[in-house]
């Protein structure tokens, strides 16, 4: 309800990290295109890995997850508040590029390294 308020007043900028999630149409993150792969994202969604690899399909495959659909997402909550890496090596892992160069697995299980929140 809050959403277009709060976009109106800037906080899309401002907190991004949680605006970009749970009012991701008051933030015009719902446009077409905005699975980054469009050939694979409904595969992948369709394989599971919306439930699976959560935190990195529901921000990067949004349409193939079914994500613009309204606000808030309450899939999503849980996730933005957990923003931590899960493995020991992802500080060296973002330092040498790999957030970039191979984005599926690293993004999800390295957050905070890869300036995910």
């Amino acid at each position: 309800e809050q959403c277009p308020l709060w976009a109106a007043r800037g906080d899309c900028d401002r907190n991004k990290s949680w605006m970009l999630i749970n009012c991701r149409i008051s933030c015009n993150q719902c446009r077409e295109g905005k699975d980054i792969d469009k050939e694979q994202c409904p595969l992948w969604a369709a394989r599971g890995d919306c439930d699976r690899n959560k935190s990195w399909m529901l921000i990067n495959c949004r349409i193939s997850c079914n994500q613009c659909r309204g606000e808030p997402n309450a899939l999503l909550l849980g996730i933005v508040s957990d923003c931590k890496d899960q493995m020991l090596s992802c500080p060296e892992r973002a330092l040498t590029g790999e957030c970039k160069a191979k984005p599926l697995p690293i993004l999800s299980q390295c957050r905070q390294s890869c300036g995910l929140c």
